[in-house]
């Protein structure tokens, strides 16, 4: 688990925000494959969810979002 994996679960909000500002990887996942925004979110951390989702992190790193036309 990476330092901000640990800061979105921990809701710590300051810390979340300098390590994405000092381009900490987003799309690095704990052992059980949760982002750090899926760990901000699981705790209630809104403050760190609203940060990440600002910053585009993606809830799935893994999952490829096809664009879709009608």
């Amino acid at each position: 688990m990476t330092a901000l994996n640990y800061a979105s679960l921990l809701n710590y909000h300051e810390l979340v925000k300098f390590l994405l500002e000092s381009e900490a990887s987003a799309d690095i996942v704990n052992n059980l494959r949760e982002s750090p925004l899926i760990n901000a979110a699981s705790r209630g951390n809104i403050r760190v969810v609203l940060l990440l989702i600002e910053e585009g992190v993606r809830a799935n790193p893994f999952l490829e979002i096809e664009e879709v036309s009608f």
